[in-house]
């Protein structure tokens, strides 16, 4: 097994420094309009809106009961989104008709919030503008009472400065009557005050929606520039493919800003996605950086360029940098990423018009060797890794609860959702629809994606699953398939997505769209007593126990902003998080156990010769009297979930020893790992089940988060202090001359040396062993974490008896020997005849009234048969099994069925042949009689026994 490794690749990744640059056509150029003002889009297979919608710099309100217009300029809201009048008195009684009208433009800054004002409840925000009276001076009270002289009066707020540069502004605003049914449309955020403040009339509400405002820019391809380790020098060590189209997933574009825009004013963005087909992680930090190769802009790039005043304007390219690793550590990729963008941007590298790459600058190559060499992945016995860079970094090993480990942020999903819709949101993920999870935040799409993916286990997704995904792909949202899909909201300022796509708005907390028949189901489908304590323990935590975790994550991070090195409040706030992340993913874990509890007993083993539809789910699973054991009650719910392709496929995996999610280049330790998790699954499901017959009033924890705060007391951290980072200090901004260069080297011994002649020599991959070396070193043939607690668990229980002690003691030696069979059976010629040596001993252990301490005995002889095709002894094994009354584990299970499956079966009909043979052979040792012909007519006869013989002689 190859030594994990904390990162597999660098690369920078921007626009070069050769060749003209040309429009990118892949994608639709959202920022240049036409000459009618509408937008140029690629041909697609989505009703693309045609508006670029100017932001909003005025609000004004009209009386039309005093015979008021809307002013030139200026757009009236009269309807609302289902066609009812807009007016903001709507039913009132003696109220005055009164609408709202918007102005777009860029001749001032725009408005970038809008808000509701209950007068004398409320004080008035900062920077907070007033409409007091209408565009002819009568009062732009919305809401008039006799009873009271509080007015209701509409609020905005403007920026500051103009806003020019890829900043968020309110660029529609419409009026909902939520009395007739009316929801806020998609991407609209609802001011949650009413309007109508009497108990007559209509619940009137404003919403407004927020777009990105674009300078004039020019959409390009990017290019790769710089890779480390490099490709050339390591053909093993391939890049991922699609790399530039993941890091700008809307596109890489040369922007057009005015002179006062200055970099420092704009923040790099942070993100990260998932390479599902490789299972790789991506971090990303994009930027900009200062374009002046004019001369390399093509003829149909003149709309960028024209009228450029070179002292009133510049260009600015999109660049990134990207980190790629098989483990999410997002915390720790983002601080290291910003750390080298630092250093990019204090030393005034720019990649557009010549050859200054990350090569040149060598105080960036000594971070890259440091951190992909130099900094070790967490293990048991070094959990805490903590390096001291100008931003320090802390990686802490991830938790070993035995459930799949992923990106998500529990958190995240909770805080950005809330109960209902997450909740809402994990129904529609059960029942597989087409999930579209969007939000302005990069950031946040892959966490919230990856918890809905974690929040189905025991189940994995089977259809297209991408957390983010770039607009160049959004095609697969015409897919006729299900779907989980995180895209930037930016998406829906091009096209609209199909009407069977569930959205679901990060942003603005609204699940809106689907089929006629998505829009019926609601939670109500779920259990109900499991759903109660579903629902009952997710509000109760995000009342409660996030509002906790908020306030200490702010005093840890006010804390750190004083003493950033101080590494024991980063442990601490590391601490924090997996314990809130933890309890999250227990509620999920808890109900989905609760719901499928005895589904092992509908299992059907194969028991004798297979044939091709011996694989089928309805052979392998009994659905009829699994449904008939749920209850009529809860038929609608589990009637749905059954015929998934996800359950399906549970049942598989639970069947054999396989894992759809996994490509063909997972390794076998990768490959059992889920079959574990599916261990771990079976037991939560019995203790659980142990705990309601019991009676218990607290509940049993299915994850011990006591476990965790001990283990962060407990363990210790390694910490690594850099030997370069005094390059830093040397006033040079990372550049070194050729002399102080070699010092550097020389000072850092021969590692930087021997890394430079052989570039990274963890790397190398070694040649793909056989499946029978496999063996020894397989999780098949090692104690998981659950059965090794199990196991000391019995010990510390018969350890204060002594005749029990010395069964355990045995039992375990025992264990022991069949641990090592698979290199004890390398050695023999004859592989069966230690097999049935090794079941031999497994009766005599019976006998003697061993009880094993685990399963281990049985699943190395299972799994030594399906390796050296022995499934006969497979099938007796496991009759002794079931004689003997051992439950077998997921894992066992799955082996059983596919060394049954797999295996070479001795034909049927062998025993019928050698019959025929014998009788055969009798017949032809009697004496053959005489032949008798007569001849009466035409007809010719033959001696009965005669043609008894040569029938006989045929079947020979």
């Amino acid at each position: 097994m190859d030594e994990k490794r904390l990162v597999d690749h660098f690369a920078l990744i921007g626009v070069g420094s050769t060749g003209s640059i040309k429009r990118d056509e892949l994608l639709p150029t959202a920022s240049t309009p036409t000459g009618d003002g509408s937008l140029q889009f690629s041909s697609r297979n989505y009703d693309f809106t045609p508006q670029h919608q100017q932001p909003i710099v005025d609000l004004a309100i009209i009386d039309r009961t005093h015979g008021e217009e809307p002013p030139a300029g200026y757009e009236t809201i009269w309807t609302t989104p289902n066609n009812f009048s807009a007016n903001l008195n709507h039913s009132g009684l003696r109220n005055h008709e009164m609408y709202l009208c918007i102005r777009r433009g860029r001749d001032k800054p725009p408005i970038t919030d809008i808000g509701v004002l209950f007068e004398g409840r409320e004080k008035v925000m900062e920077n907070v503008s007033i409409i007091e009276t209408t565009l002819h001076g009568y009062p732009a009270n919305i809401f008039s009472s006799l009873f009271s002289k509080e007015r209701t009066l509409i609020t905005y707020r403007r920026a500051a400065t103009m806003i020019l540069c890829n900043s968020l502004a309110v660029t529609d605003i419409c009026v909902i009557i939520e009395n007739k049914g009316e929801t806020p449309p998609h991407s609209f955020n609802k001011i949650n005050k009413n309007l109508n403040r009497s108990m007559l009339g209509s619940d009137i509400y404003l919403c407004y929606k927020k777009s990105v405002i674009y300078p004039i820019r020019m959409q390009y391809r990017p290019n790769i520039l710089y890779t480390f380790p490099l490709t050339h020098d390591n053909p093993s060590c391939k890049f991922p493919d699609k790399t530039p189209m993941f890091c700008f997933p809307m596109g890489a574009f040369i922007e057009r800003w005015p002179s006062k825009v200055t970099l420092q004013s704009v923040t790099p963005s942070f993100s990260t996605f998932l390479l599902a087909n490789t299972k790789q992680y991506g971090a990303c930090i994009s930027f900009y950086e200062l374009f002046n190769a004019y001369d390399r802009l093509t003829l149909t790039n003149n709309d960028l360029i024209n009228r450029i005043d070179i002292d009133n304007d510049h260009l600015y390219a999109s660049t990134c940098i990207v980190l790629f690793s098989r483990y999410p550590f997002f915390d720790t990729f983002r601080r290291f990423l910003f750390t080298i963008y630092q250093l990019i941007a204090s030393s005034g590298m720019i990649t557009c018009n010549h050859n200054q790459l990350i090569d040149h600058i060598p105080l960036i190559e000594q971070y890259l060797k440091h951190f992909f060499y130099d900094v070790p992945f967490p293990s048991p016995a070094k959990p805490r890794i903590f390096v001291q860079y100008e931003e320090p970094l802390l990686i802490v090993l991830p938790e070993d609860n035995g459930l799949p480990q992923n990106g998500a942020s529990f958190i995240d999903l909770l805080k950005n959702l809330g109960t209902d819709n997450t909740l809402t949101l994990f129904l529609h993920a059960l029942l597989e629809s087409k999930l579209l999870i969007h939000s302005l935040r990069s950031s946040v799409l892959t966490g919230v994606v990856e918890a809905v993916n974690s929040m189905l286990f025991p189940f994995q997704w089977q259809c297209s699953y991408i957390p983010l995904c770039p607009l160049a792909l959004s095609d697969v949202l015409s897919a006729p398939i299900p779907f989980i899909i995180g895209i930037d909201s930016r998406y829906f300022d091009l096209c609209e997505p199909p009407a069977d796509v569930i959205c679901v708005d990060l942003d603005t907390n609204i699940i809106i769209g689907g089929t006629d028949e998505q829009k019926h189901w609601s939670v109500k489908m779920f259990p109900e007593k499991p759903f109660k304590i579903l629902k009952q323990t997710l509000e109760r935590i995000e009342c409660q126990d996030l509002n906790t975790y908020q306030q200490n994550l702010h005093e840890i991070r006010t804390r750190l902003k004083c003493n950033r090195n101080d590494f024991e409040l980063r442990i601490r706030m590391v601490k924090t998080e997996r314990v809130m992340e933890t309890r999250i993913r227990e509620v999920f874990l808890r109900f989905m156990c609760t719901c499928f509890s005895g589904y092992e007993q509908f299992l059907r083993p194969i028991t004798r010769r297979p044939n091709l539809s011996s694989t089928d789910a309805s052979l392998l699973f009994d659905f009829d009297k699994f449904l008939h054991s749920r209850g009529s009650s809860d038929s609608r719910f589990y009637s749905h979930i059954v015929h998934t392709q996800m359950f399906a496929r549970f049942i598989e995996e639970r069947s054999f020893l396989s894992s759809s999610t996994l490509n063909q280049t997972t390794s076998i330790l990768e490959d059992h790992h889920h079959n574990y998790s599916l261990v771990v699954f079976d037991d939560c499901c019995v203790r659980l089940k142990q705990s309601i017959e019991h009676n218990k009033q607290t509940p049993i924890a299915l994850l011990d988060t006591h476990e965790i705060e001990k283990r962060f007391s407990a363990e210790k951290t390694t910490l690594i202090l850099p030997d370069f980072i005094d390059m830093s200090h040397s006033g040079t901004n990372g550049h070194l001359d050729s002399n102080n260069r070699q010092n550097q080297i020389i000072s850092n011994g021969n590692r930087i040396h021997s890394q430079e002649q052989n570039n990274l020599p963890n790397l190398r991959v070694p040649q793909e062993p056989s499946a029978i070396k496999h063996v020894p070193n397989s999780p098949m043939v090692k104690r998981s974490k659950l059965e090794r607690d199990k196991c000391q668990k019995v010990a510390r229980e018969d350890k204060m008896k002594p005749t029990q002690w010395a069964y355990c003691l045995l039992s375990n030696v025992y264990s022991l020997w069949f641990m090592h069979l698979p290199i004890m059976i390398e050695c023999y010629t004859t592989p069966r005849d230690i097999l049935n040596y090794a079941y031999k001993i497994l009766v005599q252990m019976n006998r003697q009234h061993l009880t094993n301490p685990d399963e281990i005995c049985f699943r190395v002889i299972i799994q030594l048969c399906g390796l050296y095709d022995y499934p006969i002894l497979a099938v007796k094994t496991y009759s002794f099994m079931k004689k003997t009354g051992v439950e077998w584990n997921a894992v066992t299970y799955g082996a059983y069925n596919k060394a049954v499956y797999e295996g070479t079966w001795e034909r049927r009909d062998r025993w019928a042949t050698l019959r025929s043979v014998f009788r055969a052979k009798q017949k032809q040792n009697r004496p053959v009689p005489q032949w008798i012909r007569m001849r009466t007519g035409n007809t010719i006869r033959y001696n009965t026994k005669r043609r008894h013989f040569r029938r006989t002689k045929l079947k020979l």
